[in-house]
Parts: C-alpha cells; structure tokens; sequence
C-alpha cells in the first residue's frame, strides 16, 4: 500500500527507505558473483564424463535459472531506486494497492525456489495461476493510477514512479514463470509455456 513521505511519517523514517533501497542496490553486486559461479560450474558440468542428453539438461536449465534470478535481482535494483524517489514524492490518495502485487510476486518467487529446491515440476506448473492472480493485479493497478493522473495532476510524477515499480513487479512474475518452465524440461525434458 502506498504510504506517505517521510515527512508525514514518524521521525525514524528518513533512514528506513533510503536504507533498504541502497541495501538491494548494493546486494546486486554479490547476486551478479553468483550468477558468475552457478555459469563456472555449468561449464565444469560439461567437462565431466557422463550421459550428454542428461548432463545438457541439466546444465541448459541450470543456467537458464541463474540468469532469470539475476535479472529478479535487477528487477529489485531498480525498484529500490524507484523507492527512493517515491519516499521524497507527496503521496497519492487515495492509496494504491502496490504492496499486495508485491506480496504476490515474493510469494510466487518462494514459491518456484521451493519447487526448484524440491525439484517438483509438477508444483512449478501450478505457479501458472499465480502470475495470472500478478497481472490481474498489475492491470488493475495500472488503471488505477491512469486514473489518479487524470484526477490531479499532483498525482502525475508519483504515479509515474508507481507505474515503474509496478511494471518492474509484473516482470518479476514473468520471470518466475520462466525458471517454472526450466525446472519442468530439466525434469520431464518437456518445454512447456505456462505464461
């Protein structure tokens, strides 16, 4: 839900969103590393003597996973500086339902990395319903926000950084999608397209 700007918060706040924003930020760095370690091992993968049609799967599909993550984390990256903006905007009222699209996106995110963890692509395919709930969302919030720039213009610059974040969530949905489709091919070697 979209709250208000820090000086209509309590005096903890100026901090609090800065924090967490240049948090995410410089996590990307230690996000871009790993990705660089899962994509070593993937080629060490296929030095190793063993079935080609298994360890391609495996390696193909690994690596896919490393790279939609990666892209979930400059997704973070670039709401966290959205946020920043948006903690120094007047805020919009009434207020727009941008944390419950967020809510959905991390659960669905959980949601694959326990599927991937677990290795059940049938629980991946379900995520399907899940990015249908997101775009629902998305699209409403979207509307919302069209029409909050309409209303007033007051609303124009903090609805365009909304709309930012909001889009930015919907890719991370999307994303998600996809590592549920790697983790069905690496185990049914099916390509299935559940978006």
């Amino acid at each position: 839900m979209w709250t208000a700007p820090c000086s209509e918060r309590p005096t903890h706040c100026p901090t609090e969103t800065p924090g967490v924003a240049d948090a995410v930020v410089m996590g990307d760095s230690a996000i871009n590393r790993l990705h660089a370690d899962v994509r070593r091992l993937v080629f060490e993968m296929l030095r190793t003597p063993t079935s080609v049609a298994e360890v391609l799967r495996e390696v193909l599909a690994e690596l896919y996973i490393s790279i939609e993550l990666e892209r979930i984390a400059d997704h973070a990256v670039s709401i966290a500086k959205e946020a920043k903006t948006i903690a120094e905007l007047p805020p919009i009222d009434p207020a727009v339902d941008i944390e419950k699209l967020a809510g959905y996106c991390r659960e669905q995110l959980r949601e694959a990395l326990g599927a991937v963890v677990a290795r059940d692509a049938a629980r991946a395919q379900s995520l399907t319903l899940k990015d249908d709930r997101i775009d629902r969302i998305y699209y409403r919030v979207f509307d919302d926000l069209i029409e909050r720039m309409h209303a007033n213009q007051r609303n124009i610059i903090p609805a365009v950084a909304l709309i930012s974040v909001a889009h930015h969530l919907e890719r991370v949905g999307d994303r998600v999608t996809n590592i549920a489709e790697a983790l069905v091919f690496l185990e049914d070697g099916q390509i299935v397209a559940l978006g």
